[in-house]
């Protein structure tokens, strides 16, 4: 069987001896990434080539704990995968929030949520209850929702504490990946 070589990233182009067809090939990787950062296109259903490697789509397992502490497989897949703006605030700050700033979008009171240890996040791009997983943070479950105008971002949820560490976050731009259970 032959080794399938993908091609894509910093400059690595495969090899043509016809510079113009490699200049065809460099153009249209420097697109299809340009389009992924502007637009935050993910590729449902499909392999996503990112920086030259090849996402993974396979179920992973993951362990979780049930309600009476005895360990449970969770078997979950990467099912969409995009480079999107992150943020985080703080819950239970009404000059962060409205005027319900532990309350979010699905009812839930955040600051306890927060304060048992759960990871929230809010995003308008997202279904809520949607699982995320946040390159150099983990896994958190869309329950808020933010301003309009924020259509592609997705903002960490931390406690009313921790106003300097969200703001030391301040914005980057990270790779998001939507999560679904296996059934």
């Amino acid at each position: 069987m032959k080794e399938k070589k993908v091609y894509g990233g910093r400059g690595n182009i495969p090899p043509a001896s016809n510079p113009e067809k490699a200049d065809r090939v460099r153009g249209a990787l420097v697109l299809v990434s340009a389009l992924i950062v502007a637009f935050g296109v993910g590729f449902s259903g499909l392999e996503t080539v990112t920086e030259g490697r090849v996402i993974d789509r396979q179920p992973f397992t993951k362990m979780v704990y049930s309600d009476t502490g005895s360990p449970q497989a969770e078997v979950l897949e990467i099912v969409s995968e995009a480079v999107r703006e992150v943020t985080a605030y703080n819950v239970g700050v009404v000059a962060q929030t409205d005027d319900r700033p532990c309350i979010g979008a699905t009812g839930d009171d955040l600051c306890e949520m927060i304060f048992s240890g759960d990871r929230i996040c809010a995003s308008n791009g997202f279904p809520l209850g949607t699982r995320l997983l946040i390159e150099n943070y983990g896994e958190c479950r869309v329950l808020d929702r933010m301003n309009r105008r924020y259509r592609n971002r997705v903002d960490i949820a931390m406690g009313p504490d921790e106003v300097q560490r969200a703001i030391d976050f301040g914005i980057q731009r990270l790779r998001i990946a939507v999560l679904e259970e296996v059934e």
